[in-house]
């Protein structure tokens, strides 16, 4: 059925659906067994809100973590990964991309772009790895999910996420990954 046609009861797929929606976004508010937090993570699920796996930042936020364990704990598979260039994925596309463009520049301008250099196929297995950008994007929707789930009067907590993104913005940076090709900075 096209999402125009009425269906039995007078409504279109797409308006059933945001009735639906409505009527579960309904029974979240008024259910008294859900805190304010749980609220949000239902809703977050409801809405499909982007959100990420949070148990280290609750561990931290509830104080069985310390502040430096839960930094390492994020920052350093994050940093891995940067270091190695996604597992050699993004070194080996950023020269395969150069290969190509390479072909459509003067001799001089190609050299611009880095000698053509044989960098080996990353293992398939990598693939499914996750890369530096979805790692950092996955730790900042984190902190946004955490940021929402602590009530705006409790500034105690509200201080205490603040730390952690602080603690995480002071961390140094990762050595670069190497071999550091052109193509790979130009990134």
């Amino acid at each position: 059925m096209a999402e125009s046609e009425q269906s039995t009861d007078g409504l279109t797929a797409l308006e059933r659906h945001k009735k639906e929606i409505l009527e579960a976004e309904d029974k979240i508010i008024h259910d008294d067994k859900l805190d304010e937090p749980a609220k949000i993570d239902a809703f977050c699920r409801l809405r499909h809100w982007f959100c990420a796996d949070t148990r280290i930042v609750d561990a931290y936020m509830a104080g069985a973590v310390d502040l430096i364990a839960t930094v390492a704990k994020v920052a350093e598979p994050i940093e891995h990964t940067y270091t190695t260039a996604d597992q050699g994925r993004t070194r080996y596309k950023e020269e395969m991309l150069a290969r190509e463009q390479r072909k459509y520049h003067s001799p001089e301008k190609a050299l611009d772009m880095g000698p053509e250099q044989d960098i080996p196929e990353p293992d398939p297995d990598t693939e499914d790895l996750p890369t530096t950008e979805g790692q950092l994007m996955e730790l900042w929707y984190g902190i946004l999910h955490a940021s929402k789930r602590i009530p705006w009067t409790d500034d105690a907590r509200q201080n205490k996420l603040l730390d952690l993104v602080k603690a995480f913005k002071a961390r140094p940076d990762p050595p670069r990954p190497n071999p550091l090709t052109i193509p790979l900075r130009r990134h």
